[in-house]
């Protein structure tokens, strides 16, 4: 029930669901709010939150391909992608005020503009994180005795995965070709593309290697943006929220879809709001790919899917 909440303090919880996916599940709750206003966010405003989402990505892609270097203990690549996690997050403190991204998005568009300085600036250190990224992961990805610990290690089958409903990475590492971004393409991926990025092997491997590919395409995705900025307002008015209404969001998150759906009555108030976060589609997976194996596998495993307590527990 939400008919007590105001809409402004609905994004405040909104952005509270995960901690790591603010950018995410705000995203979803305003274009609730949006298709019960019919309204769409100037393209200035797209462009942002799209920007805003994927640097989340970014973050947590690259955060946990630096756990995953700690608990097999190769602690150089594990300091290297940490600084490159703080890279990405320190651009979306530049953004938003905040790292991970409070107070940035709101029905009817975004509250922070990117002035021509700073998506220069954007641009120069994204270039340059593309090259350390690629550095670090060549030689993560390059050491036999790091793929000895990954490979074969928690695999969960492409049947298993269509079977329990897995989404985002998790789904993807097992040869599921499922993108929101791309099935359902919202914003600015309705204009700017970013290909579905699939490994077959379904283990350890896989999922960190869709978390590798994944993190190029979405550095190419932000400078194609920043290169190719709307112009424009960042807000639009939202009106009275229209009566009786049902509508669903969707959202790539890092993790994997997103989904919000929220219900009006006669009154133009909403009722009724439901939230299904990724984890809630793959903490079976989880249990599937740590079933039958030894007690020193299961912190890769756990990490390779680094799933939520909050976002499941709604």
């Amino acid at each position: 029930m939400m008919e007590e909440v105001s809409l402004d303090r609905a994004i405040l919880l909104a952005e509270s669901i995960a901690g790591d996916t603010v950018v995410g599940h705000a995203t979803a709750y305003c274009n609730i709010i949006e298709s019960l206003s019919d309204i769409e966010a100037p393209s200035r405003a797209e462009a942002i939150r799209a920007i805003a989402l994927e640097l989340e990505r970014l973050a947590n892609h690259v955060g946990d391909a630096g756990s995953l270097s700690a608990d097999i203990g190769f602690l150089s690549a594990a300091a290297y992608f940490g600084r490159l996690r703080g890279e990405f997050l320190n651009l979306l403190m530049e953004l938003s005020g905040n790292r991970y991204g409070r107070s940035l998005c709101r029905p009817g568009g975004v509250l922070f503009d990117l002035n021509q300085g700073m998506i220069e600036d954007f641009q120069k250190r994204l270039l340059t994180a593309r090259k350390d990224l690629k550095e670090i992961s060549g030689l993560f990805f390059g050491k036999s005795s790091v793929l000895s610990r990954l490979e074969e290690i928690g695999v969960v089958s492409i049947q298993t995965a269509q079977e329990l409903g897995l989404v985002g990475p998790t789904a993807r590492a097992c040869g599921c070709g499922l993108d929101v971004r791309t099935d359902y393409a919202f914003g600015m991926y309705r204009f700017h593309h970013i290909p579905i990025s699939t490994v077959s092997s379904g283990d350890v491997y896989a999922r960190s290697l869709i978390r590798w590919i994944e993190s190029q395409r979405s550095i190419e995705f932000l400078l194609e943006v920043l290169d190719q900025m709307p112009k424009g307002n960042l807000q639009a008015k939202t009106p009275v929220l229209k009566p009786n209404h049902m509508v669903l969001a969707m959202v790539e998150g890092w993790r994997g879809e997103i989904v919000h759906v929220a219900m009006t009555d006669s009154n133009s108030r909403i009722v009724r709001y439901k939230i299904k976060d990724p984890s809630f589609n793959n903490w079976m997976g989880l249990s599937m790919a740590v079933r039958g194996a030894q007690i020193s596998d299961f912190p890769l495993c756990n990490k390779s899917f680094n799933l939520s307590y909050a976002g499941h527990d709604l």
